[in-house]
This record gives structure tokens, C-alpha cells and sequence, in this order.
């Protein structure tokens, strides 16, 4: 097929979703996190229509070009990708993806880069970098993982942040990266590792990374009712954690539990090993994780909300000239 006649055929959803969240029917233009707009995004990324977002696939590309929508809705910039630059904000990874009958057979498949530069001449060449897994796991038994929770969910926010942080810049430049492979499962972490590897920015301009991962659900396996994990990597910086207690003061107030494990495949991890500051948000894991079950029904919409919010006003704290980690 075409490149122009794929475009059209994947384009058209993705701007009439695009349209409905831009009319103002699911939610106002407010200085604080919308629900509606949270909800719009999440039903989207994990409908059926995209087959799960499964890497390398029709519906991943969909979900890809959905997410660069919405970043350019908000008024984000393309980031040169430092390779093949397809003029947008796709950025490609190379990942020969054998066709295991899901109808995800790709040589290339996409991390999504947004950009807010920063407002300082020289804070300005430091990026804050937030992020969201967008891929998801094939079928099973021939039903489809929508990946409700896992990661539409931390997708939703990481896109709410975006359009919030865009409206009053920040001292510091601030990177939205949607990584894939994620759920790779033969290379774990593909999209985050390719990203520090071949990346359009050098590990030491990176000044800290916050990653969103499932957000929507209670943990049912280590239960902390109300409360969220939060991923750090205390050896690298340990003050982070001090900056993460102060924003969760200032806004959500969320019982906190800190795990220095960084969640094993999670894209927070990549960063740690990097010797990178990295904050991971995590609500938890629970029996639906990568089955057909992990739906939109399932979800609660106000605790997206609750980790979204404190996001925000965590990576306001990181971009302003008011904070400084040790490196």
C-alpha cells in the first residue's frame, strides 16, 4: 500500500477522535487535570480497533499517529530524531518483528516524541523527560489485550501533563516520549534502551526522567489502599525522592511507597541502569496484566486523575530553576 493511502486509512479515526476532544464535549480548557479529556484518550488507545497496540502493527501505528495528534493539538513541537527523521514526531525504531499470526510483521516501528523548549537560556539545554509505554502484547487465544490499564492509562496522563505544561513554559526543556516495546517480550525495554543508545539527546542533557505506567487499578498482589508505587533510583539521586514528597504535599496527597527495584521491564528502568535521575508512578499490578480483561470498564477514571496530577506539578517542580539534583 501507498504511503499516502495508508495515511488516509489510519488518519481518519485518529482526527475525528481528535475533533471530539478539541470540541470541548468531553471536558473545558481548565489549569487542572480533566477527567474527560483523560477518559477520551484511554477509550480510544485501548478500543478494539487498534488490535492492542501490538508493536510493529496497523494498530500501533494508529495509536502512534493518535498520540502526535494530540501533541500537536496541544501545541507541542516535532524533535528532530537524530536518524531517519520523518518530519514529525514519529521517531523509528528498528525492530524485526516475525509475524506470529497477529498481524504485526514490521521492520520499524515508532518511539513518539512531543518537545516544549524551555524558557532559559540555560536551564533551557536541560530536558526533563516524561513518559509513557504506548505498545502493548499480541492476542491471546485469539482475543484481544486492550491494554486498558497497561499503559492507556499512564498514555492518558503523560498526554494531559502535555497539554497543561504547554499552555506556561517552563525553565527547563521538557521531552514527551510515548516509548514502544515496552511489552516486547523477545527485548524488553527496546523503545526506552534505543532511545539513550541512538537518541536525538545526550545522556548528560538529560536531567530527569518520569516515567507513568499503570495508574488506573488498586494493587491486588501488595495492596496499599489509595496509594501508588513510586519507582526511584535513590542510589543515582537520592534527593529525588524529597522533590516527589513536596509535589504530592502540593497537590494529589497520595499515600507514597517507594520501591528502588524500578519494576524489572519498566521504561524507568532503562534510565536508572543509565545512571540517570528516574521517577517511576505505578498504582500496581493486578489479575487482568496482560489479558483480555484488562478494560476500560475496569478502570477508575478519578485515580488517573489523582497520579496525572501529581505528575504535573512533579515535573513543574523539575523543569522550574528552583530545583537541582545531584548528577
Amino acid at each position: 500500500m501507498s504511503r499516502t493511502a495508508w495515511r488516509s486509512r489510519i488518519l481518519l479515526p485518529v482526527c475525528l477522535m481528535a475533533t471530539v476532544l478539541a470540541s470541548g464535549v468531553c471536558g473545558t480548557e481548565t489549569n487542572e487535570i480533566s477527567i474527560d479529556q483523560l477518559r477520551g484518550h484511554v477509550y480510544f488507545l485501548a478500543s478494539d480497533y487498534l488490535g492492542g497496540r501490538v508493536i510493529g502493527s496497523r494498530g500501533y501505528r494508529i495509536a502512534a499517529e493518535y498520540v502526535s495528534s494530540q501533541l500537536a493539538a496541544a501545541g507541542l513541537q516535532p524533535f528532530p530524531s537524530g536518524g531517519e527523521d520523518l518530519g514529525g514526531f514519529l521517531h523509528p525504531v528498528p525492530a524485526p518483528i516475525p509475524d506470529d499470526g497477529s498481524g504485526a510483521a514490521a521492520d520499524t516501528c515508532y518511539n513518539v516524541v512531543g518537545f516544549i523548549p524551555g524558557a532559559d537560556p540555560d536551564l533551557g539545554r536541560e530536558y526533563v523527560l516524561v513518559c509513557a509505554h504506548l505498545d502493548h502484547i499480541p492476542p491471546i487465544d485469539g482475543q484481544i489485550c486492550n491494554g486498558a490499564d497497561d499503559n492507556a492509562s499512564g498514555c492518558a496522563a503523560v498526554l494531559e501533563v502535555a497539554r497543561l505544561v504547554a499552555k506556561d513554559p517552563l525553565e527547563r526543556a521538557v521531552l514527551f516520549v510515548f516509548f514502544t516495546g515496552e511489552d516486547y517480550e523477545a527485548d524488553p525495554r527496546l523503545g526506552s534502551r534505543h532511545f539513550l543508545d541512538h537518541g536525538p539527546v545526550e545522556r548528560g542533557r538529560i536531567f530527569v526522567n518520569v516515567n507513568i505506567d499503570m495508574i488506573g487499578r488498586e494493587d491486588t498482589y501488595w495492596p496499599k489502599p489509595g496509594g501508588i508505587t513510586v519507582m526511584d533510583s535513590e542510589s543515582v539521586c537520592p534527593e529525588l525522592r524529597d522533590v516527589c514528597a513536596g509535589a504530592n504535599e502540593k497537590g494529589s496527597r497520595l499515600p507514597l511507597h517507594y520501591d528502588v527495584s524500578q519494576g524489572g521491564a519498566s521504561d524507568s528502568r532503562s534510565f536508572a541502569d543509565a545512571g540517570i535521575p528516574s521517577l517511576g508512578l505505578f498504582c500496581g499490578a493486578h489479575a487482568d496484566l496482560h489479558r483480555p480483561s484488562d478494560e476500560v470498564d475496569r478502570l477508575s477514571f478519578p485515580r488517573i486523575r489523582q497520579v496525572a496530577g501529581l505528575g504535573l506539578v512533579l515535573v513543574r517542580e523539575l523543569a522550574s530553576g528552583e530545583t537541582e539534583l545531584c548528577r
